[in-house]
Parts: structure tokens; sequence; C-alpha cells
């Protein structure tokens, strides 16, 4: 007998989150490759915008796919959401780090500007980042308040 119930939503996010963040460490990962051993395309710009840019990304595409992830519990839904998003976060960026550090990484660091350290703090982007849905979704609650306020 064949089930025809759709996965559970915690379960959907999950790999809504292992996906973007390993997409995301891989176009990081590119980025510093290009970046450390280009001799011709230097730009930190360039870098910057990975750097800043991915994490922000993950923000916009959570909020294009919310639907598929929504609950009848906002409130528990959220505090999950972000439990598992700082989970993985912490997990991958850990390990990551961790390989970096000791030199197991595919891309070898060079002695200069960061010497690695860019992979400690890209996690920290990629959890500070992910709170900003905390801000959108309080934003339209009050929102959704207000105008429920004005029309009684």
């Amino acid at each position: 007998m064949k089930d025809n119930t759709s996965p559970h939503p915690y379960k959907s996010f999950f790999k809504f989150t292992l996906i973007m963040q390993a997409g995301a460490w891989v176009l990081f990962s590119l980025a510093d490759l290009i970046f450390d051993e280009s001799h011709y395309f230097r730009s930190d710009d360039m870098f910057s915008l990975v750097f800043f840019g991915l994490p922000l990304a993950s923000v916009l595409l959570y909020f294009v796919y919310y639907d598929r992830f929504r609950t009848d519990r906002p409130v528990k839904e959220c505090l999950l959401h972000h439990l598992i998003w700082l989970g993985v976060t912490a997990a991958l960026g850990g390990i990551i780090f961790l390989l970096v550090m000791y030199e197991i990484w595919f891309i070898p660091q060079r002695s200069g500007m960061l010497d690695g350290l860019e992979y400690g703090i890209f996690p920290i982007l990629m959890g500070m980042a992910f709170l900003l849905t905390l801000l959108g979704r309080l934003g339209k609650f009050i929102y959704k308040r207000c105008k429920k306020g004005r029309s009684s």
C-alpha cells in the first residue's frame, strides 16, 4: 500500500538546509580557490560579494520556498527551523574549518590575508544571516496585527 501523505515539513526543511549549505560551501570554496590561485583575477570585491552574498541568498530562498515548510504551529515551526539551520551550520562549518586548519581541505590555504580563518567566519555569517528570517517573520506578524486592528 502506497502512502500518499506529503513528507513532514521539518524533514523537507532539513533537506533544503543541507542543499543550501552544501551549495553555499561549494561556491564559497570555489571563490576562495579563484581568489587564492588566480594571478589575473584578483578582486577583493568579488570575494566579499560571495562571502556576504551567499548567506543572504539563503535567506531569500527560504522566503521563496517558505510555503513548503509552513505548518499550523508557527512558533514551534520557527524555533525548529532555526535550530535545524544553526545545527547544520555548526556541524558543517566546524568540520570544514577543522579540515582547513589541519590542512586536509582540498584547497590549500596560502599564508597571508586570512590564512583559512574565513572558513571559520563564513559559518558564523550563515547562522547570523538566517536570523534575519526571524525579523522578517516578526515584521509580517506585526503588520498583520496592525492591519487586523485597523479593520475592527
